[in-house]
């Protein structure tokens, strides 16, 4: 049986590591600038998921880090452990149902292969 979702578009966000094109990492204070910025501009709620594969060897400082970053400005990170498919799925429709307004992959060969089921 299969199960009807609402439709969820996960882009790349701001705030993922390396900003995606920069030739070198950004710092984590340069991160935290960036969602204080977002919220001086009026952003209400800043809800953000994470997905952290439990399976990857540096897993746990990945979510120390998060956490971390989440206490600095007050945020709330939902942390979702995902390593298969039907986890991506699951993880996906809980993140609709918190509302959350973006989404974290931390460095993980498992989400790098499955680029194109994460950003659409």
């Amino acid at each position: 049986m299969s199960v009807s979702y609402p439709k969820v578009v996960i882009t790349d966000e701001t705030l993922r590591d390396g900003l995606q094109i920069e030739r070198e990492g950004v710092a984590l204070d340069e991160k935290l600038k960036l969602i204080d910025m977002l919220i001086a501009a009026g952003i209400k709620r800043l809800v953000v998921g994470a997905f952290v594969n439990p399976k990857y060897p540096d897993a746990g400082v990945q979510v120390r880090e998060l956490q971390y970053a989440a206490g600095l400005v007050g945020r709330q990170i939902e942390i979702l452990r995902v390593s298969t498919d039907a986890e991506i799925d699951a993880a996906s429709a809980t993140l609709v149902d918190k509302k959350a307004s973006a989404l974290l992959i931390t460095q993980d060969i498992f989400f790098n292969s499955r680029r194109e089921k994460l950003v659409m």
